[in-house]
């Protein structure tokens, strides 16, 4: 324990050092391009309620970055100030978080990948706005049900661009939340896109909730949720996975290509192979029945999908 602390103590000389940083008690800070706060490190004990300020030595805190805190630091609750508009990469990752709270009017726009993992999170306290969510910031929490929002994204900016099908299925963390503990997800009436492999292997999951929007089927969603057996969708989605439904393999493809041979069913099929909303593989391993599955098929889904 002993050795922990002073490594977490040099690691705050270090930073110190450098001359980038700035310190008070409770805080490590540093500046943005703009000049406004980047918090870097909290230096202060465990607390019930952690509360991040808004404002530093009268400058606005628009970042919290990947924060460096003492051995064993546990903040039960946690409130994010309406000023804060980025949370950076594993900013609060293993802090035994039990409630997430944003202040009202939160600017919040872009949340770090693996930002609130590993902590005791029973629900997604985030505002219904805009904001750019990375893979498994809340993965790994004892959240049962979610809603996800029209106005969320994920990754839209970033990981999707060239993100192709056979990358998509090698990648294991490309989650939105990858938790043991999930048993429910309702897309809302609005949500265009369930992304890929955006709740895969969260094996107690065991419903979800399909919005008449949903235009795009993410490759591999809901792939390994072995106690999925409930789908609903409302309405009829207008699903895009015509690129998947072809009868030829990828060896055809490949050799249809090297010959020149592009006529319209190998082109459709190589963009299936390429295109991460193809719906391939959406329902790998899950537990469902033959009403459902033959429901699904009529509705365009490929074969592909199961």
């Amino acid at each position: 324990m002993a050795k922990i602390q002073e490594q977490f103590e040099n690691k705050i000389i270090e930073l110190i050092a450098t001359g980038n940083y700035s310190k008070n008690e409770t805080y490590v800070y540093s500046l943005t391009e703009n000049g406004d706060i980047i918090i870097n490190a909290y230096l202060g004990n465990s607390v019930d309620n952690f509360f991040i300020p808004e404002k530093i030595e009268g400058l606005t805190v628009l970042k919290v970055g990947s924060l460096i805190t003492p051995p064993n630091t546990i903040f039960k609750t946690v409130t994010i100030p309406k000023s804060v508009e980025y949370i950076c990469d594993s900013a609060f990752e293993r802090l035994g978080i039990e409630k997430l709270i944003f202040e009202k009017n939160s600017k919040i726009k872009k949340i770090g990948k693996n930002a609130f993992r590993y902590n005791n999170l029973k629900e997604m306290n985030l505002p219904r706005k805009n904001i750019n969510i990375s893979f498994d910031a809340f993965s790994d929490n004892p959240i049962k049900i979610i809603s996800v929002y029209k106005e969320w994204e994920f990754e839209k900016n970033n990981t999707l661009i060239g993100f192709s099908l056979s990358v998509c299925a090698d990648q294991n963390e490309n989650s939105i939340i990858n938790s043991d503990k999930l048993e429910e997800v309702i897309f809302e009436e609005g949500c265009i896109n369930i992304y890929p492999k955006s709740f895969a292997y969260c094996k107690n999951l065991k419903k979800i909730t399909i919005p008449s929007t949903v235009k795009n089927f993410g490759a591999y969603a809901f792939q390994g949720c072995s106690s999925l057996s409930e789908i609903i969708i409302n309405g009829k989605p207008k699903i895009s996975v015509e690129n998947s439904n072809s009868n030829i393999n990828q060896q055809d493809v490949i050799n249809a290509i090297s010959q020149g041979n592009w006529d319209k069913v190998a082109i459709s099929m190589q963009k299936a192979m390429m295109d991460p909303f193809s719906a391939i593989g959406i329902f790998n391993d899950c537990r469902i029945d033959l009403k459902t599955k033959s429901a699904l098929l009529k509705m365009d889904f490929p074969k592909e999908a199961f």
